[in-house]
């Protein structure tokens, strides 16, 4: 129900959004390229996570618009923001891997070891699976 800026004049009419929103109307893939340049814009990957946090809690239409449209840059900042996974796994110790475990998604492994700031975890795997899943 939430198309920020993409609201047509009529849909402002309509819904009374006239004050409420920016008087610019932008389409929503307009409202995705500014989101990722901002985006962008920002200089670590917390920056960047906590930017689609707020963009997910004021916005998801938007969000998840974003989320598709650069799943592979951004899935690494929903998921883990401040994992080097690339550098965890050069790591000489993983050159002789010879087990890989799965889950089936039935439990968050280590929500508990968060503490109060753990919800970021769920948060980022719903994200994904709307995301990925088109839920």
């Amino acid at each position: 129900l939430n198309k920020g800026t993409a609201f047509s004049e009529a849909e402002r009419e309509a819904f009374d959004l006239h004050g409420l929103l920016p008087p610019n109307i932008l389409t929503l893939d307009e409202q995705v390229s500014r989101r990722l340049e901002a985006l962008r814009g920002y200089e670590t990957d917390i920056e960047r996570y906590a930017f689609l946090r707020e963009l997910q809690d004021t916005n998801e239409t938007l969000f998840y618009a974003l989320l598709v449209s650069n799943l592979e840059e951004l899935l690494p900042i929903v998921y883990t923001p401040t994992h080097r996974i690339d550098r965890i796994f050069a790591h000489p110790r993983f050159d002789h891997v010879e087990a890989i475990v799965v889950t089936d998604g039935e439990r968050i492994l280590g929500l508990g070891d968060q503490g109060a700031g753990g919800m970021g975890i769920p948060i980022g795997k719903l994200a994904l699976y709307t995301g990925c899943g088109g839920l």
